[in-house]
């Protein structure tokens, strides 16, 4: 089975929901840059492999793998709702209905009248 992969910020590649690591024949990791594309190739015996720039590479399993460093990712404080924006009465699209609005009041019609 193939399946096309890119390489992460850590150098690995995420695989049904886990992430691996490409190692060499010597079982040494191989670090590539982010955004480097592969293939990543499910063999018969359920072994990975990664294939890049026709070089094939065999997949470690990185068990303890996060997403994001405690050390160095800054912890964003909770964010606010954003305020709504309402237009002032003096907008193009409320004046008519504004206008309408304040010809119904009664005591508009009394001081006009008066």
């Amino acid at each position: 089975m193939l399946a096309s992969r890119k390489v992460d910020n850590g150098c690995c590649i995420k695989y049904n929901k886990q992430y691996y690591l490409p190692v060499d024949t010597n079982g040494y990791p191989v670090y590539y840059h982010k955004g480097t594309s592969g293939v990543v190739i499910k063999a018969f015996n359920n072994e990975l492999y990664f294939c890049v720039n026709e070089k094939v590479y065999a997949l470690e399993l990185l068990p303890n793998h996060a997403p994001s460093s405690k050390n160095f990712d800054l912890v964003e404080a909770p964010k606010e709702p954003k305020k709504r924006y309402i237009p002032p009465m003096s907008h193009p699209w409320k004046q008519a209905s504004f206008e309408q609005y304040c010809n119904q009041q009664v005591h508009h019609k009394n001081e006009i009248t008066a």
